[in-house]
């Protein structure tokens, strides 16, 4: 009863392991609704919005044809309602005026400082945002904000609706990191209300767009307004986006009818002929609901949309001439990760199957008592043992990296902080994750291979240790497969602290494997064989052997000596 208790409760162990081991992460199960693509000269970043807008990730990816987009920290709560790109870091602005700043390499976020009551009070809300590309990592910021009113330190849920929601006045905002400035409001006869604006900022010249009945873009330039009459474009074109390209400001609209986005360029104070986003000389299309997003690209402009669950990017020219296609796959791993949850489940489960299996064998011999060593075998110490697992482990351990990480760039690594940001994202891939669990198949099928063949491992041989049974035998084929099948379980469990306290709680210093396949390693050098039976009692002396001319009778005394008188 005491051995079915014994493994009852290692049972309880395993099961408390395999529920707390690290897990791949795994992506939302409502599907992403919308996101924003924020670019800049340096860097583009992605927002996806999950839950309708309530939690947001980041992606990042530099501006470079061979770059690949990379995820950015965890998910985060937040509802954005603006960002901007200034160098390599991205500002985002939620609606209640607080601001984060990210930085590719960094999981975590910076916060910012609030705008004062007396530029952002009640009922206030960010419309839109762009960097002020004045090298100081200021941000211009269009404001939406009620006049005649005492602001409020108590923020409160800005209005969000469907149609324009009258506003006093639209005011421009300077951000820095260290402090909030009012540039200039927008006058009621450009801009009398909006919802929805887009901003652009060339030298000392800002550009202004809010989607109202007035077909003009307000532009504040040496601390004077005027207007701009919108370009040319097709009945029913809406705009998607303002940037500046090649010291030129671009506008992006979108044909709902015909499904194309048109690009026109202003440059020496007029607009040149509009030109379709096209690929060689067909016009690229999208659903009349689905338009893509834009933003620029450096010397280009960049869209985004999605198309059959799958989020796609390409660039193009001022002149409307794109790119082929490439796949955004920073977040291609959400539904990647549902299928590697899975397979991990079933690989949990196969190993924990194998070990329930291996543990209650039929034709087992019942046993009454502890497990035990003759008193002439010495169990290994943990110091060698460790030094033994390295040698066996660390070369099946480096093939698994070297695979896992295959394809990271490292020139773009140049702190400390970034190779461990770039090794967090690293183990995050689906690549890694099926070359780690190559390793745990391998390395202890490496090891049960070895010790069935020689008793010994090449790490354990080296160290001059063996693996032994009950009594000190020789172990069976159940228990060597039990005592290794169980690693891979201890492996994912080092986070917990009791797989590795069992070698220093148990009397023969085995690990939780060991414990269950009543099996421990010792050191062959320190220890001499038990007899054939492997009854030797672990408290008395060995009985005689082969080299040995003399025995020990029960009292102690040798046999082949006289009785002392």
């Amino acid at each position: 009863m005491r051995t079915h208790t014994q493994k009852i409760v290692a049972a309880i162990v395993l099961t408390l392991t395999l529920v707390s081991s690290p897990r791949a992460l795994v992506a939302d199960e409502q599907a992403s609704q919308s996101c924003m693509l924020v670019g800049g000269a340096e860097t583009a970043w992605v927002i996806l919005f999950d839950k309708g807008g309530a939690e947001y990730k980041l992606a990042a990816r530099q501006i470079d044809d061979k770059a690949k987009w990379k995820p950015v920290g965890t998910d985060r709560t937040g509802s954005i309602v603006a960002a901007a790109s200034d160098g390599a870091s991205l500002v985002v602005f939620f609606s209640d005026g607080e601001n984060m700043r990210y930085f590719p390499h960094r999981s975590q976020g910076q916060p910012g400082i609030k705008p004062p009551d007396d530029l952002f009070g009640k009922d206030a809300q960010i419309l839109a945002s762009a960097p002020a590309g004045d090298g100081n990592n200021a941000v211009i910021v269009l404001v939406a904000r009620p006049i005649g009113r005492r602001p409020r330190t108590r923020p409160s849920v800005p209005i969000v609706s469907t149609q324009a929601a009258k506003f006093g006045e639209l005011a421009l905002l300077q951000y820095t990191s260290q402090k909030w400035r009012q540039v200039a409001v927008v006058p009621n006869e450009l801009i009398k209300s909006a919802t929805r604006a887009h901003v652009a900022v060339h030298k000392n010249t800002i550009y202004v767009l809010a989607e109202h009945p007035k077909e003009a873009i307000a532009v504040f330039d040496e601390g004077k307004w005027r207007e701009v009459d919108l370009p040319d474009a097709p009945a029913g074109s809406k705009p998607l986006g303002m940037m500046i390209i090649e010291d030129a400001l671009v506008l992006a609209t979108f044909d709902a009818g015909a499904g194309a986005v048109n690009l026109a360029r202003f440059a020496s104070n007029k607009w040149q002929p509009t030109q379709p986003v096209k690929r060689d000389s067909e016009n690229l299309t999208w659903p009349a609901d689905a338009p893509p997003v834009i933003a620029r690209f450096a010397g280009k402009a960049a869209l985004m949309w999605k198309t059959d669950k799958k989020w796609l990017f390409t660039t193009c020219d001022p002149d409307g001439q794109a790119g082929g296609e490439s796949l955004m796959n920073a977040f291609t791993w959400a539904d990647e990760q549902e299928q590697i949850e899975r397979m991990q489940n079933i690989f949990f489960m196969v190993v924990f199957g194998a070990i329930v299996v291996l543990m209650f064998w039929p034709g087992q011999t019942l046993r009454t008592m502890p497990f035990s060593l003759p008193a002439t075998i010495a169990p290994a110490k943990l110091t060698r043992r460790f030094a033994a697992a390295c040698v066996d482990a660390l070369p099946f351990l480096f093939i698994a990296t070297a695979i896992g990480a295959k394809g990271l760039d490292a020139t773009t690594i140049t702190t400390v902080e970034q190779l461990f940001e770039q090794a967090r994202q690293t183990a995050s891939t689906t690549r890694f994750l099926y070359a780690f669990w190559g390793f745990l198949v391998v390395y202890p099928a490496y090891c049960f291979v070895m010790e069935y063949r020689f008793g010994a491992t090449v790490g354990k041989m080296i160290l001059r240790l063996r693996v032994v049974a009950d009594k000190g035998r020789k172990p069976s084929t159940r228990e060597l497969a039990l005592r290794n099948v169980s690693k891979a379980i201890e492996i994912l469990g080092l986070v917990m602290i009791f797989p590795l306290l069992f070698p220093l709680l148990t009397r023969y210093r085995q690990r939780l494997g060991d414990k269950i396949a009543w099996t421990a390693v010792i050191n062959a050098e320190l220890s001499l064989p038990p007899d054939s039976t492997g009854d030797v009692p672990p408290d008395k002396p060995p009985g005689p052997g082969k080299d040995n001319d003399r025995s020990v009778g029960e009292d102690g005394a040798r046999v082949d000596e006289k009785p002392r008188s």
